[in-house]
């Protein structure tokens, strides 16, 4: 070997030696930070693992709630559905009796109708009596009016009759007068 292979691969193996030390002191920072990052990720790990103890302590506990619960509600189900049923039997019994009312109605619609008819009946009756009854009170008014005529003649007569009497009453009380002194005059000659 030459001196200068020789020189140059002294030269390497100090580059390289010194490049070596430079990487093992890199290596050793790193492992170092490595190890810190492994106690921080140790402890990151203990603090996520007890948040997991915790977080499964919570969802147990959710669990358990949501068991009552689902039990709680299963059990109001089970009663609302007892109640619907009976509400069910109820609506039934209703329905029975809402088609009995419907065939009672049904009827009763019947007994109207019949009850209209023989009503339509009495107002043609009634129609006809009114007519007959207008025509009663039209020969009545009829009748009043000349009743009140003949009353009226009769009244002029009688008052005709009343004043004839009055006349003869005083022709009368004349003639007595008359009488009265003719008898008068034949009674002195009588004497």
């Amino acid at each position: 070997m030459d001196a200068d292979t020789e020189q140059l691969i002294r030269s390497m193996w100090s580059d390289l030696s010194t490049a070596n030390r430079a990487l093992s002191t890199r290596i050793e920072e790193t492992n170092a930070r490595l190890g810190q990052t492994n106690v921080e990720l140790a402890a990151m790990n203990g603090n996520l693992v007890a948040r997991l103890d915790q977080t499964n302590a919570r969802i147990d506990q959710t669990n358990v709630q949501l068991a009552m619960m689902n039990h709680a509600l299963s059990t109001r189900i089970d009663q609302t559905n007892v109640r619907i049923d009976g509400l069910d039997h109820k609506f039934a019994a209703l329905d029975h009796k809402f088609d009995a009312l419907d065939h009672k109605f049904d009827a009763l619609d019947h007994k109207v109708d019949a009850l209209d008819h023989k009503f339509d009946a009495l107002d043609h009756k009634v129609a006809a009596l009114d007519h007959k009854v207008d025509a009663l009170d039209h020969r009545v008014h009829l009748m009043d009016e000349r009743m009140q005529e003949n009353f009226a003649r009769v009244q002029r007569n009688f008052e005709r009759l009343d004043l004839r009497l009055e006349q003869r009453d005083h022709q009368l009380d004349d003639h007595e007068s008359r009488l009265q002194r003719i008898e008068g005059h034949v009674g002195q000659r009588d004497d």
